[in-house]
């Protein structure tokens, strides 16, 4: 334990006494001291806040008894702001009305090719858009989304389609296990922080049958959003062990004609993995 001299506590009493004058013959220049004071305590406390929210999630993401809250996945563009998002207007994404909506849509029924899927899982369905013109390929679609209210609007634009179910789901906890002969990823994974992503790859990944394929469009400009989209398809490319089908950037288009890509990545199956088959372009 620290013991004060005599003189530390005549300096400390003399300090004391000479607050309290100030106190009682200035209250408007320690009032204005209390208010600094307090000011900088408080930008010192955000600041300390915003630095200390990375590591603490990716700490509290390991968590198991953790894994319910939302925030944790979702930091930007959460759960919470999609239902504010969808609250007070229908269609707040234009996807019926957008034009780069529908240049997306038609490239990527182009790309699947009249192909049939056993089944097929939609990641962020949105209102159902695109999930009412994919279903005929489909045996079974599952589409999900994090809001509530973009649930409730697709479950009901889809109801007379019996091969289609519509669910809320905040990925990538939420991840539905499947398996799936297709998996669509349209201007979703972009939202996801970079750490949570990384941590997603596999899952998706494990969620495909072999032969399966998982078809990635993301627009490439920047709103504000936890990823650029060039940066989410050089992850998967890189990190996934998957066969590359089809890769393209498509410009001029969209806000700014910052354009998209576009990737279909294939899961090899058991005769080509045993044939020497690796990551390709076709």
């Amino acid at each position: 334990m620290m013991h004060l001299s005599p003189e530390w506590l005549h300096a400390l009493r003399s300090f004391v006494l000479a607050i309290g004058s100030l106190s009682l013959n200035h209250p408007a220049a320690i009032g204005s001291i209390r208010q600094k004071t307090r000011r900088i305590s408080d930008l010192s406390l955000r600041a300390s806040s915003y630095l200390l929210r990375p590591p603490a999630r990716t700490f509290l993401r390991s968590a198991d008894s953790v894994k319910s809250w939302d925030w944790l996945w979702q930091p930007s563009y959460g759960r919470r702001w999609h239902e504010r998002f969808y609250r007070d207007r229908a269609d707040p994404y234009g996807c019926t009305v957008n034009p780069y909506e529908k240049h997306k849509y038609d490239r990527t029924l182009d790309l699947l090719g009249g192909r049939r899927y056993r089944s097929a899982l939609e990641i962020g369905c949105s209102e159902g858009a695109f999930s009412e013109m994919v279903a005929p390929q489909c045996v079974k679609l599952l589409a999900v989304d994090i809001s509530d209210q973009a649930v409730e609007r697709a479950r009901a634009k889809l109801s007379y389609h019996d091969n289609v179910s519509v669910e809320q789901a905040t990925l990538p906890m939420d991840m539905p296990l499947g398996p799936y002969d297709l998996i669509l990823c349209l201007d979703v994974l972009y939202y996801l922080p970079k750490d949570v992503l990384i941590a997603f790859l596999p899952r998706l990944e494990a969620a495909l049958n072999p032969g399966g394929e998982l078809f990635a469009l993301h627009y490439l400009g920047d709103f504000g959003q936890a990823m650029q989209g060039q940066e989410v398809h050089e992850l998967m490319s890189a990190r996934l062990g998957l066969e590359v089908g089809h890769d393209e950037s498509v410009p001029d288009i969209g806000p700014g004609g910052a354009g998209y890509r576009v990737t279909r990545l294939v899961k090899p199956s058991a005769m080509t993995r045993g044939a020497g088959g690796g990551r390709r372009s076709r």
